[in-house]
């Protein structure tokens, strides 16, 4: 777009100082021929319009200034949301975080209440056992015994 530009530029620049060459040349007389009229009248609507399609600076500055202004404010918005997303995720990760929190102190009195309770019933029924042994062991022990002090006071007499 702006070598087209500059092409059109170039060449109706050209013209146009071809325009003025031409009406710059007068002839010696009391009177502007048509030819000259013509030329420089050409030279004038090739300037106007030039003039139409030139963007001027202020123009562009005018332009440029609009876009920082949107380019600013969108960036504040953009902030702004981060921020508010920013909040709000250290919110939600701080409720989870709590609830988690909470549920794993809930978790773990469970735990430690049913691993007391376990501890209990296992040593009951260790005890348990452990008694059972005792009077299965201990009573074919004392049969035995019995039977052999018997044995031994039959041998005697």
């Amino acid at each position: 777009m702006n070598s087209e530009y500059e092409k059109a530029y170039s060449e109706a620049k050209a013209e146009a100082k071809k325009n003025l060459i031409t009406a710059s040349r007068t002839t010696p007389c009391v009177m502007v021929t048509e030819a000259n009229w013509n030329a420089l009248l050409k030279a004038i609507a090739k300037e106007l319009e030039l003039m139409d399609r030139v963007v001027t600076n202020e123009q562009m500055l005018s332009y440029v200034n609009q876009l920082n202004q949107i380019f600013t404010t969108e960036v504040a918005w953009l902030e702004e949301k981060e921020q508010s997303i920013s909040k709000d995720m250290q919110q939600k990760a701080s409720s989870l975080t709590e609830r988690l929190e909470s549920q794993a102190g809930k978790m773990s009195e469970q735990n430690a209440s049913d691993l007391e309770k376990a501890k209990k019933e296992l040593q009951e029924q260790m005890q348990d056992y452990s008694d059972r042994m005792y009077h299965r062991i201990l009573l074919p022990c004392l049969i035995l015994t019995l039977l052999a002090s018997v044995l031994v006071l039959l041998q005697m007499l």
